[in-house]
């Protein structure tokens, strides 16, 4: 599989750079994704100002996907680790999964990094080549939400409860430095808080095809941004 892979350094600190996956909502071949990389990195750097694009390549990710069970037909799940954010984890704490339908495939929480979500992201490309049209945050924490800076990028459509877009802007800054302190300068390279696109106020339907799923905001319970999700 070939993706697009950006180096990217802080504008701030030059010296320190990661990789980072810019992929599509569907597989490209790799001659699509040479002919359009060059562009790409350029409008993504544009968007990114904090952020300098060193070089650009398509190639294999050297990442390993994230491990995950077929719980039911078409249902994964990975389990996260049962302790606090740290370099080594990359902040991979949260139950993350995702559902395939006919048509499209729905992740269901962005896990605590973009290194999370870019080995969730390999681990659905072992399974289907379908498009990752949705991303549902079932609430604010940042080990479910910090991932989401990914699939904006991606295209992907992010579905949250009212609350959410208000809960994530107001702890932005807080999330964000706790985890720098916590895993990382470069871990938390091009790992910011995502706002949804959707925002859910009672019940909200995604069709992936063939298969139904059935979105529910709640008042003020684990959070007061709480999603269920009924496949």
């Amino acid at each position: 599989m070939i993706e697009l892979i950006l180096t990217v350094c802080l504008s701030a600190a030059p010296e320190t750079c990661t990789a980072r996956m810019l992929p599509q909502k569907s597989p490209v071949a790799g001659k699509q994704c040479q002919e359009t990389g060059e562009q790409k990195a350029a409008d993504w750097a544009k968007a990114h100002p904090e952020l300098t694009v060193a070089a650009w390549t398509c190639a294999e990710p050297e990442l390993t996907p994230l491990e995950v069970v077929e719980t039911a037909p078409g249902l994964w799940v990975h389990k996260g680790l049962n302790d606090l954010p740290t370099p080594e984890n990359q902040g991979d704490l949260a139950n993350i999964g995702f559902v395939i339908g006919d048509n499209s495939v729905a992740v269901i929480d962005a896990g605590g990094s973009r290194s999370v979500a870019e080995r969730l992201y390999l681990a659905i490309r072992q399974v289907t080549d379908l498009p990752i049209d949705w991303l549902i945050l079932t609430h604010m924490h940042p080990d479910h939400s910090m991932g989401a800076s990914f699939y904006a990028d991606m295209g992907t459509t992010i579905v949250g409860h009212k609350n959410l877009g208000d809960a994530l802007e107001r702890r932005r800054m807080n999330y964000h430095d706790s985890f720098v302190r916590l895993i990382g300068a470069q871990e938390m390279i091009a790992t910011t808080v995502v706002a949804p696109g959707v925002a859910v106020d009672g019940g909200y339907d995604i069709d992936l095809g063939g298969r139904l799923l059935e979105l529910r905001s709640y008042p003020t319970a684990h959070t007061n941004t709480d999603l269920t999700v009924l496949d």
